[in-house]
């Protein structure tokens, strides 16, 4: 017969194998990163400063010759979008991703502009056009060493708001988009009734797979957000529904 003290041991080691291996699933299993949590406002980020950085300003001109030469009715309303920090390119360096827009007109899609700036010296200039109005650096995704990036967009038309997300990443053919999501959604201002809202958070869980939430409010007054369906995994697209991106160097533009 097993003794008190022979089980206590028994159950000690039990439970310490227990508690060891917990430990190893959760460094296993991070908690998720999140890209993007629409129920939240986030504050907006002052660009300006970048208007007079010489590589931006290099960036702004090689822009404008291209925007005018695509188009002949071209007209310049500069705006500065937003800026992100991390190392977009390549590993190990610090680069900073600069979103302008050329003109507001067209109002669809209208002309884009990101300069990737590493130290004082242009590194990219790509030229686009899509609703950009913001730029945020994503922790790396697919483990290349670089960050990703995601532009946010959004669309007022008759009192509904609708609010987008690209993600797009730098690889050795230049920028790429790899996902897209609708993460915001109201008419609350458009008078048709008390129809609330929905938002949507993406993250990156376990094995750089990126998750999406949907969330809900009942009513256009409501302060809390519940929780619709399941999470699901970020869906492919396809390559109609990617942006054309235009890199600009000196004497040359190259379509990615």
């Amino acid at each position: 017969m097993r003794s008190f003290a022979g089980n206590l041991i028994v159950y000690t080691v039990l439970i310490l194998c227990a508690l060891g291996q917990a430990q190893i699933q959760a460094a296993e299993d991070p908690a998720p990163i999140v890209i993007v949590d629409a129920r939240m406002a986030e504050p907006a980020d002052d660009a300006s400063r970048w208007e007079t950085s010489p590589p931006v300003q290099q960036a702004i001109a090689a822009a404008r010759n291209y925007w005018s030469t695509q188009n002949p009715e071209f007209e310049e309303n500069l705006r500065m979008r937003g800026s992100a920090t991390g190392a977009f390119t390549r590993p190990d360096v610090e680069q900073h991703a600069v979103l302008f827009m050329m003109s507001n007109i067209p109002r669809c899609c209208a002309p884009m502009g990101l300069a990737i700036v590493e130290g004082e010296r242009l590194v990219r200039n790509i030229a686009f056009d899509t609703i950009a109005q913001n730029v945020r650096a994503i922790p790396d995704v697919d483990g290349d060493g670089r960050n990703e990036l995601a532009f946010g967009g959004s669309f007022v038309g008759q009192g509904q708001v609708t609010e987008g997300i690209t993600l797009a990443a730098f690889g050795d053919d230049g920028l790429d988009d790899f996902g897209q999501a609708i993460i915001f959604e109201s008419a609350c201002g458009a008078g048709y009734g008390d129809t609330g809202a929905l938002a949507a958070r993406l993250s990156v869980g376990p094995g750089a797979e990126i998750i999406v939430e949907q969330f809900q409010q009942l009513s256009c007054d409501a302060e809390t957000w519940e929780s619709v369906g399941e999470p699901q995994a970020l869906q492919a697209i396809s390559d109609r529904q990617k942006t054309v991106y235009t890199e600009i160097r000196p004497g040359v533009t190259v379509t990615e």
